[in-house]
């Protein structure tokens, strides 16, 4: 668990976010049926009200997944 809570520091957003967001466009991006969405649910609740742009995209299914079955 600690591992885990070490891993999320390091890969957190939010001080690129604040350092450089007037410098640069930031965008983050979802699927809504993306099974990992709680990130964005957090860089939302945690960056919003900076700012963040966040936008949700419908899920779109490959057309190889209908014929390549070990790619679903």
């Amino acid at each position: 668990m600690a591992d885990h809570r070490a891993q999320g520091d390091r890969l957190d957003f939010g001080p690129l976010f604040k350092a450089y967001r007037g410098q640069f466009p930031f965008l983050v991006g979802g699927s809504d049926e993306d099974p990992f969405e709680p990130q964005v649910d957090l860089a939302q609740e945690r960056l919003g009200k900076l700012g963040l742009q966040i936008e949700r995209l419908p899920a779109v299914t490959s057309p190889m997944s209908s014929r390549e079955p070990w790619l679903r």
